[in-house]
Order: structure tokens, then sequence, then C-alpha cells
């Protein structure tokens, strides 16, 4: 941001600090390029040699994030269609085995259909999905957020453990987590019957917004 950017905002800033009775809000947009949530699938049941670890990507959030004084949330959008199966260069960076060994494309293709057919997402019927975070507690870093969404249509509500910094140029939001296919109203695929993806999803998010400068101060 430019030195005449960044007074501008500096100077927005502080009138909303004057106006009486209302508290301190920045607003931020997600960065899209620089935002993910990777999604880590175990293998389980007596058909697990089967199965396989899968990484699914999100790469496509789009979305806004409200910091006030009195409460902090954001609403993240992303579609089931834009989710990215088992990239070759993403599983590469991964340091466990299992998630580094890399997938034929007939492969890739078949975990992607399951994924988005009646049986799990159901894509077609439910094609995005918004989640809802806000800022539960923080102590310093250290922060728990509260989040809601619906999945196929039912309600999902669960609390996380993250880190959360803010500032004037950037927030930045993390959390490592695991849930299960039953927290989140969902039925792991199976073969024949038989239950060959675990119950267990590992969830990784790293989210990094920009702070939106009303139209009237931005820079040209």
């Amino acid at each position: 941001m430019s030195a005449r950017g960044q007074t501008a905002r500096a100077i927005f800033i502080a009138a909303l600090l004057a106006l009486p009775g209302i508290a301190a809000a920045l607003e931020y947009q997600v960065d899209t390029a620089n935002s993910s949530i990777l999604i880590y699938t175990e293998k389980s049941g007596a058909l697990s040699f089967f199965a396989h670890k899968h990484l699914i990507a999100i790469t496509a959030l789009q979305g806004q994030v409200s910091l006030t004084d009195e409460q902090s949330a954001a609403q993240l959008q992303m579609r089931p269609v834009d989710f990215v199966v088992d990239d070759p260069e993403l599983r590469a960076l991964e340091t466990e085995k299992a998630y580094r060994k890399p997938f034929k494309a007939s492969a890739i293709n078949g975990t992607r259909q399951n994924m988005l057919g009646e049986d799990l997402l159901n894509a077609e019927q439910f094609p995005s999905i918004e989640l809802s975070i806000v800022l539960k507690s923080r102590n310093g870093e250290q922060a728990v957020f509260a989040v809601s969404t619906e999945l196929v249509g039912e309600p999902v509500e669960f609390d996380v453990p993250g880190r959360l910094i803010a500032n004037d140029d950037e927030l930045h939001a993390t959390a490592d987590f695991v849930l299960t296919h039953k927290q989140l109203g969902l039925r792991p695929f199976s073969l024949l019957g038989v239950a060959n993806v675990g119950q267990d999803i590992r969830f990784k998010l790293d989210i990094k917004a920009r702070p939106v400068v009303p139209q009237n101060t931005a820079t040209p």
C-alpha cells in the first residue's frame, strides 16, 4: 500500500474510533491466492487395503472478515466442484509417506466423483458451502473459533482451537484439527457395504485476508 493509501486508511480508522457508540471495526477480504483448507482422509475397515489416504485442497475460497471489539466473525464461501483431489504437487510436499504416493488420473477422477456424488457432498443439489466462523475467545495469538455450516442440508456446528494474527495490513488465521464423518453428518465411502475410508478427517486451515479500504479513501 502506498504512503497515501496508508494515510487514508489511518484517517478512516481514526474516524471510526471518534464516532460515539461504535466500536473500532476492521473489514478484510479473503486473499484467495494465499488461502487454503487442506483435508486429509484416513482409511479403515476390513477392506482398508483397497483404500487410500486422500488429500483434498480447497483453494478457491471467497469471503469477508469483520473485526470489532464486541464480536469478530468471518463468512467463507466455497464450491465442492472447485475442490482439488490428490494434486500430485501438493502430495509431494507432504511428510507422511502414505500421502506422498501419487495416483493415476483415473483413480483421482473416481475419488472426485465419489466426493461430489449423492452419497457424500451431493454437489448437484448443494452446489455451494458457506462457513460462518465466530471468534469465541482469544488469548494473545491463541484463539478458539466457533464454526457453523450446512452440509447436504444439515446444520453442523463445532469449536476448534487455532491462531489469529490481525493488524492494519493483514489478517492471518490458522487451525489444525480432526473431526469425524459423524460430527459432520456425512457417511464414509464404502466398498461392498464395508467402510474403507476412516472416520477421522483432518483439516488444516490457512486463511489470509487483506484490509478493505472504503472507495472514497482508496488510492487511485
